[in-house]
Order: structure tokens, then C-alpha cells, then sequence
């Protein structure tokens, strides 16, 4: 059978038994025959005079194009709204107008398939398929041209150029995540890079389609994605209904909390209830010691909801980005916002996380006894293979230097079985506790690039100074433009970093001559993304610098990592932003900062000499414990040192003098101890 080369798109679950029954036919006759190709069922949706129809099958090879119908009346309309979905592609249709590509099959004729299609021509070359395919999917959205232009066939940009065009189609797991599952909760597990958001917001564009009557909410954690998520979901329906508009009265999307200004999930479903909501100083001051202050929120409200006995069935879908930053008192205080045969979709990566130790809730707390499918996206349309492993080899701290019994580990997964999930897999020895193991990834490396460089500086100033330089040349000799790269910075003082490196860009730039043609403004601004600016993070002739916390769910070609041995000393927090940071990356990154970025390099060269495999012994249940309590003891430590941050930056506002003496008298007293 030839099932590895044959894609299965679409679900049954909008077509009859019957109808049901001929397609697995059909599908068993290809197969017999080794025959390679791709079937689409009950898609795509037919909306006409308020009736919905689903085409009974599609199938795509290159014998060209077979439309499946059971009647007359369907095969018009089947043949119709095909060559519609192929017509709306111009450089597709130029090339197949004049072939005669589509055989229409009757499926009470299932057995004699097989001789129809070995009677018919080969008309369709690969790249024709991919385009059949992207047509049919309505996959517009993910296919991409950087229309960039370049002086040299070898910088940078040009390379960039190659990667960023492409032309783009969802593989199986992804577009039945889509357009199947209506009714159903669905847990979406891939590592970064794997298109979840992408996802999301295509699933939900899909469902307010197909049930246009239903409620749907969209919250992420992320301010700064508001914007992405929603220009996405406008060109993601306009795939489906290409002269219609969303009714956005039926659309929301939200942040999780809220902000002064901002509506938020939470704030949203209280002004819904009648309950007053919380801001972070207010829970602060009531929530009990050692609790999250999102979750005292979310659990107060939802305990409101119940106390006062309210209706709170607002939605039939809720979607949840980043889901891994979310813990259960939210997804208990979502499900109870649900309808009644409303389902909650939500996508993660556990390796990602950036909020503290709690790990992502298991399915069986947030559903109790209700059904909730899996979907594991297990491959990266991101990061490169090297960018990947590499990040996943620093984040863990794999390879990092260590006393003689100290534990190299910083952050592990206790669940084996994640890695298969998110796409490795044992090409030597035994995935197991205690057990050396060597764990490799199937996507392919770029060839002959050196895509991740470390850069060791003296101080600040160096650092801004060499990065200011790297950034100049690339623009001005490499082909590369604002928009290729991100700047995130892993330590507390953004707003003062950025003001030094923008003095210092600016200045170097200038003296360069890297002004836009016709004016006198520089090509490239530094654009600032923090909790006072959180939501432009992409803007034209800009460089956004931002935390690890605004950059999280957007990407870019070239990220660039200052600061990167920021808080060093509390290892499993700062590698975990190391690793999330890195995999924002498209095609290269480069760790700047003092101290610990030697050591960084040592490590990544140990990830070069492994070939890009994972190769190390998996801790002990013992030494797995010993881990889960070192990086929640950092957890603390981390939120601790963040509130005196917070405070002394505030303090210091309003009253330098004063945060001066706090600092110090905070100095002496740690001398006296």
C-alpha cells in the first residue's frame, strides 16, 4: 500500500453512512494499487440560498482532478464550485486552462475507480499538485512572496527571499484540526514553530462560516498578538467567503486578564455577570500566599458566578492560544462560560512556558469525564532544524559544564512520551528514566549556514555597539530590511537599554548613511514593545526591541538576543526565556551579552559536534524531583526579584533619591549578613 504518500483530508461527519461507505471504497481501491494521491470529503462547504452542501469527494493526482457526486444535481454543482476554487488561482488556472483535467465520477461506480483513473492521462507535475492543493484547501493565507529587492545572488536577504516564498498548504493533521472536530474539545500540542496560532485562528475563521450563528471568543496571553491574531482572522475568512464580512458582533478577541483600557477575557465575562473586576493590585492584596494572582481572579469570579447561581453559557467555542501560560482556575472559569454543547479548543507547548512552576493542566482536570481529542503537530515551519535542537539543548541545559554530582538539567520533562509528540525520535538507545538516549529530528538542515553566533562583550556599551554595527552592515550590504529582525532583551531594564541602544544606533547610523532614499530619515527606526506600548510590534522601517514576554507568538528572520546571560543566576527561569526566545527565529540567531555567553558557546558547539541530535542520559525519577523542586524554588525568586524591580523602578520615578538609599540600604544589609 502506498497510505505514507496518499493525504486524507477532510471528515465524515457531514455526510451519510452510505456516502461514507463508497469513499473508504474508493480509498481502499487507490490504495490496493499503490496509487499516490490526495482525497478531500465533506469539503468543501457549498453555501447557497442559506443551504449548506459538502462536496462529496476530491481527489487530486496527476491524472488531474476526480470530482466524486451521487446524482446529476450534484455533479454540476461539485464540478462548479471546483473549478471556481482552482479558477481564483490565475498562475494555477494559466497553467491548467487548457488541459483537460477534471473526471467526473459517479460513486455508485466505486469498484471501476481504479480503471478510470489508469485510462486516464498524466497531466499534472508536482508543482501543478501543490497548487491544486493550496485552490482546494483555500490555504492563500500560509503561501508567501517577499518581493524584497536584492543586489547580490549571495546576501543574506536573497537567501532570506528563497525561504520567505513559498507556496503554502496544510499537511493532514493540520487541516483536520480545521475542518473537522466540530463538535468536539480538542487539546493542540507542537512545539514552536508548528502553526498553532496559525491554526487557531484559521479554525476559527472556518467555524463562523459554517455556523455563523454561533459565539466565538479567541483569548491569548500575549497583548501583543492581538493585532496579528486578528488581521489573520480577516484574510483566513476572506478564504471561505470571498465577498462576505465576518460578523464581528459573533467574533471576539480577547487578552486573558485585561487592563486598564483594555477589555479582557476576564474582565469581559465580568462585566457580563455584574461583578466588579479585579485589577493586579487588588489581587495582590486579597489572593492567599503562594497563589497566582491571575488564578485568585479567575477562581473569585467563577465561585461569584456559582454563589449567585448565573447563566454564564456566553459561547460555543472558546479558543486558547499559548495555553501552556494558562493554569486550571482559568480553564474552569472558561468551560463554565461555555454553552452547553459549546467546546473548548486550546494549543500548548510545555516547553515554552514562561509563567511559573505549574505545569499545563492534564486533560482529566479541565474536562473531568468529557471527551477532549489530541492533535500533536510534531513538525517546526519555523525555526531550522539547528535553531531548534539547539534551543531545546540550551533551554534544558543539556550540555552545560557542572560539578561532579550536580545535575546538568535545568528543566526536563518528566513525561517521555512528549518527545515523539513534538517530533523526535530514538535513533539510538532508550527513551526512559536513567537511560542514555539519542533523539533526532526528521526536518532538514540548511545547508552550509552558520545560523547561530555568539557574541561575548565586556559591557552594555560594547554590546549595543557591536550590535549596532551588525545590524548597519546587514541592511546596507546584506539585502536585509527592518522587518527581517527582532531585538528581545532578557533582562528587567528594557526601557533604559533601549534608550542607550538607540543612541547608539541612531548615531552609527547616520554616520553610515543608512537613510531612506529621498529623505533624511534613518532606514530603520528602534521601535520599543513594552507594557507602555504592547501591541505594535510590526511597523514599517522598524526594529521592534522587546521582552521575552511581548515577543512570545511572534517571530521573524533574524533574532537578535541581547542581555542573553541575564539572570544567569537562576538558571532554569533564564534558559527557559533563552529557548523560547531562540525559536522565534526563521533563519538565524545571534546570543549577545557578558559573562555566560562563552559558556553558551561552548554548549551550542557540543549541539554542532552531536550532528543536531539531542544525545544525554534521562534523569532518574529521583533526580526528575530533585529538578521540579529547584526550578519552583527559582520561580518564587524570580517573582520576588520582579516585584522589587517593579517597585524600585517606580519608586525611583517620582523619587530618585529615595530608591537610591532603598538599594543601598538593601546592600548593607546583605554585607552585614
Amino acid at each position: 500500500m502506498n497510505e505514507k504518500n496518499s493525504r486524507k483530508y477532510g471528515s465524515f461527519a457531514d455526510l451519510s453512512t452510505r456516502t461514507e461507505k463508497s469513499i473508504t471504497k474508493v480509498i481502499e481501491k487507490l490504495d490496493e494499487k499503490q496509487i499516490t494521491y490526495n482525497i478531500y470529503y465533506g469539503y468543501p462547504v457549498i453555501d447557497e440560498k442559506q443551504n449548506k452542501d459538502y462536496v462529496k469527494g476530491i481527489i487530486i493526482s496527476v491524472k488531474g482532478i476526480f470530482v466524486l457526486f451521487e446524482n446529476e444535481k450534484e455533479q454540476d454543482r461539485y464540478v462548479s464550485r471546483v473549478t471556481q476554487l482552482l479558477t481564483q488561482d490565475t498562475d494555477l488556472y494559466s497553467l491548467i486552462r487548457k488541459l483537460n483535467y477534471i473526471e467526473e465520477i459517479n460513486l455508485n461506480n466505486a469498484d471501476g475507480i481504479v480503471d478510470i483513473y489508469e485510462a486516464s492521462e498524466s497531466v499534472f507535475d508536482d508543482s501543478i499538485i501543490e497548487k491544486a492543493n493550496r485552490a482546494i484547501q483555500t490555504a492563500y493565507g500560509l503561501s508567501k512572496i517577499d518581493d524584497r529587492e536584492v543586489t547580490s545572488p549571495d546576501s543574506l536577504g536573497t537567501k532570506l527571499k528563497s525561504r520567505n516564498t513559498y507556496i503554502g498548504t496544510f499537511d493532514e493533521d493540520q487541516f483536520n484540526m480545521i475542518h473537522a472536530y466540530d463538535n468536539n474539545n480538542l487539546r493542540i500540542r507542537g512545539l514552536a514553530g508548528s502553526g498553532k496560532t496559525i491554526l487557531l485562528v484559521k479554525k476559527m475563521a472556518y467555524l463562523h462560516y459554517k455556523y455563523p450563528e454561533k459565539n466565538l471568543v479567541f483569548v491569548f496571553f500575549t497583548i501583543s498578538l492581538k493585532q496579528y491574531i486578528f488581521e489573520l482572522f480577516k484574510k483566513y475568512y476572506r478564504d471561505y467567503d470571498r465577498y462576505g464580512d465576518p460578523n464581528m458582533n459573533k467574533i471576539e478577541f480577547l487578552h486573558g486578564w485585561g487592563s486598564a483600557g483594555r477589555m479582557g477575557f476576564y474582565s469581559h465575562v465580568c462585566s457580563k455577570v455584574g461583578f466588579t473586576p479585579k485589577n493586579f493590585n487588588d489581587a495582590i492584596a486579597s489572593k492567599t500566599k503562594g497563589e497566582d494572582a491571575f488564578e485568585y481572579v479567575c477562581r473569585d469570579l467563577h465561585e461569584y458566578i456559582d454563589d449567585k447561581k448565573i447563566e454564564s453559557n456566553f459561547y460555543d467555542y472558546i479558543f486558547i492560544d499559548e495555553a501552556q501560560d494558562f493554569k486550571i482556575e482559568f480553564f474552569k472559569l472558561a468551560r463554565k462560560t461555555l454553552s452547553l454543547t459549546g467546546n473548548l479548543i486550546y494549543a500548548y507547548d510545555e516547553l515554552q512556558s514562561l509563567n511559573d512552576e505549574s505545569s499545563m493542566p492534564k486533560k482529566s482536570e479541565i474536562f473531568g469525564e468529557q471527551e477532549c481529542i489530541d492533535i500533536n503537530l510534531t513538525r517546526s515551519y519555523r525555526a531550522p532544524l539547528e535553531i531548534l535542537v539547539t534551543a531545546h539543548a540550551l533551554g534544558l541545559g543539556m550540555y552545560r559544564e557542572v560539578e561532579k554530582d550536580e545535575i546538568p538539567f535545568v528543566n526536563i520533562l518528566r513525561d517521555t512520551e512528549v518527545w515523539s509528540d513534538i517530533g523526535y525520535h530514538v535513533i539510538d538507545g532508550r527513551l526512559a528514566y536513567g537511560e542514555h538516549v539519542v533523539l533526532a529530528r526528521s526536518e532538514s538542515k540548511l545547508p552550509n549556514e552558520k545560523i547561530i553566533t555568539t557574541i561575548g562583550c565586556y559591557n552594555e556599551e560594547q554590546q549595543y555597539r557591536e550590535l549596532s554595527d551588525i545590524l548597519i552592515n546587514l541592511m546596507k550590504n546584506e539585502d536585509v530590511i527592518p522587518e527581517d529582525i527582532l531585538i528581545i532583551d532578557l533582562s528587567y531594564k528594557i526601557a533604559d537599554n533601549h534608550t542607550k541602544f538607540r543612541t547608539i544606533f541612531n548615531s552609527k547610523a547616520r554616520a553610515a548613511n543608512l537613510i531612506l532614499p529621498g529623505s533624511e530619515q534613518l532606514a530603520a527606526s528602534i521601535n520599543l514593545v513594552n507594557k507602555d506600548n504592547p501591541t505594535r510590534m510590526k511597523m514599517k522601517n522598524a526594529i521592534p526591541y522587546t521582552t521575552i514576554f511581548r515577543a512570545k507568538g511572534n517571530e521573524a528572520n533574524l533574532i537578535f538576543i541581547v542581555n542573553a546571560d541575564s539572570l544567569e543566576m537562576m538558571k532554569s527561569i533564564s534558559r527557559n526565556k533563552l529557548f523560547t526566545a531562540m525559536t522565534r527565529a526563521r533563519y538565524a540567531v545571534w546570543l549577545m551579552g557578558m559573562g555566560q555567553v562563552k559558556s553558551f558557546e561552548k554548549e551550542i558547539l557540543e549541539v554542532e559536534a552531536k550532528n543536531f541530535t539531542l544525545d544525554f542520559t534521562y534523569p532518574t525519577e529521583a533526580e526528575l524531583d530533585r529538578i521540579k523542586t529547584y526550578g519552583e524554588q527559582e520561580t518564587v525568586n524570580e517573582r520576588k526579584v520582579s516585584n522589587v524591580v517593579n517597585d524600585i523602578s517606580s519608586i525611583s520615578k517620582t523619587n530618585p533619591e529615595l530608591a537610591k538609599k532603598l538599594l543601598l540600604d538593601m546592600l548593607s544589609q546583605l554585607g552585614d549578613e
